[in-house]
Order: structure tokens, then sequence, then C-alpha cells
């Protein structure tokens, strides 16, 4: 048999009824696999028109970017690198769960309150945040100055982000390169490889969660609070650092 990484509710209890006979509830079920540690989120949607090769082809850029930096002489620890995106929450995503005594949805009021951000979750050197006007060219010049000036400590960095055409503009690329930042751009259509986007997933159920987010200032404080807690920790990245960074980097030494 198959072996399988993902269940629903229902099918484990199905596989418990057939290999023990025992009848458990729904309410049992979950809390068997909450004691065990078990993982439980939604699917993660995939593009139809994501590359079938997407992670190799991850993995060619990043070795691209290290090698390109080995030809220069440049010492690869003194490298920073992390994964850019930019995202806009609004006050009142309906992104989280709730449990309720009534038999009714909790219901939330749309708004186009928002807030442009956006965000750099590193692997080696410092996160940032911050708010942007807009998805131009011209903005991404400054969010590369801040990028690099939260980074300065280090020779050169190494920014991954998506294929949004102001990314690859003339006036970004020439940016970038005065200030020693290499640019890889994602596999098109593969968003489940930039870790940062499970780091804006909690963000948004952070908002959810929240009765505090009243107006856009109270909205930037929990976004940017969020943020810089979950950037701490490289869980968010675990897979790919042990699938496409560790085995690009450690061929360099």
């Amino acid at each position: 048999m198959k072996t399988r990484s993902h269940w629903t509710t229902l099918q484990i209890q199905q596989l418990i009824k057939q290999e023990f006979g025992a009848d458990y509830s729904t309410r049992q079920v979950i809390r068997v696999l909450r004691g065990l540690g078990l993982y439980f989120y939604k699917p993660f949607q995939l593009d139809e028109k994501r590359p079938d090769q997407a992670a190799q082809m991850m993995t060619d850029a990043l070795f691209e970017a290290f090698a390109e930096l080995a030809r220069k002489g440049v010492d690869l620890k003194r490298v920073a690198i992390g994964f850019g995106d930019e995202s806009s929450p609004q006050m009142a995503p309906n992104t989280a769960r709730f449990w309720s005594v009534i038999k009714e949805p909790r219901k939330v009021l749309t708004t186009k309150i928002r807030r442009n951000t956006f965000g750099f979750y590193s692997l080696r050197g410092n996160d940032c945040i911050l708010e942007i006007e807009s998805s131009k060219a011209v903005q991404f010049v400054e969010v590369l100055s801040v990028i690099k000036e939260r980074n300065r400590e280090f020779d050169y960095l190494i920014l991954i982000w998506d294929n949004l055409r102001s990314h690859k503009s003339e006036i970004v690329l020439k940016q970038a390169e005065q200030l020693n930042i290499i640019l890889v751009n994602l596999p098109k259509y593969s968003p489940d490889l930039n870790p940062i986007e499970y780091v804006w997933k909690t963000v948004k159920r952070a908002i959810s969660q929240s009765n505090e987010v009243k107006d856009k200032e109270s909205l930037a404080e929990i976004i940017d609070s969020t943020f810089q807690k979950a950037t701490r920790k490289l869980s968010f990245a675990r897979n790919w650092i042990q699938n496409i960074f560790n085995p690009v980097y450690n061929s360099f030494f």
C-alpha cells in the first residue's frame, strides 16, 4: 500500500475502525491527533501552469547565484540570503476558524482598509518589513535600499522573489547591481517555493483572530509585530533549507 502523508479526519476515523474496530467520534479523533502533534491545515493551492520541475529550477537558479559570487571571489559566508514578497492585508480578513456555542457563523464586515506591505524574511541576515505605496518599479528601488541598509554588515545579498514585471525592470536591476544584491526570480506560478508566503498567512490569521484592529494604525501595528515575531523562526523555511539551500550551499565547501 502506498504511504500517505495527508489524511482527512473522516479518513482517519475509518482507518481506526478498520484496523482496531473502534468507533471514535470526530472530537475524539481530533483530540488524539493534536496530542500526537500532527499538523492540521488547508492544502496549499498550486497553479496548473506551475512547471513540473519547479523545485529543480529553483535549485539551479540558487546554484548559479552562488556560482556567480564564487567566480567574483566573494566569501559566501558573508552573503545574506532571504525571501521578499509584497502583501496587502486588510482589516478584516476571513482566514481563521472559530469555535462557537451557537450554530451561526461569525460575521465579518468587509472593508477597503488595507496596508500594502513588503517583507524580507532572511535565512541569513536581518528581516525587515515596510509599508509601500504601490508595486511600481520605483517603489522596489527604495525597497532594495532598505533591505541593504538592514544588512550592511554583509558584502552581498541574495534576494529571492517572484516574477512581477516591476521586479525585472531596468531601474530595479541597476539598483540591485549597485547595492551588491543578486536577484533570483522564483519559477513562474510557484509561490509554494517562497517561504515568506507562510509568514503572510500567519499575519493574516493574527489579524482575523484579533479584536484590536480598529483602524489603519492598529492594522499596521499587528502586521509589523506579527511579522517580526514570525520571522524569528526558520520553521517556515525548514523544507526549503533542507531540500534546496543546504545541497546548493554545501556544494561550494
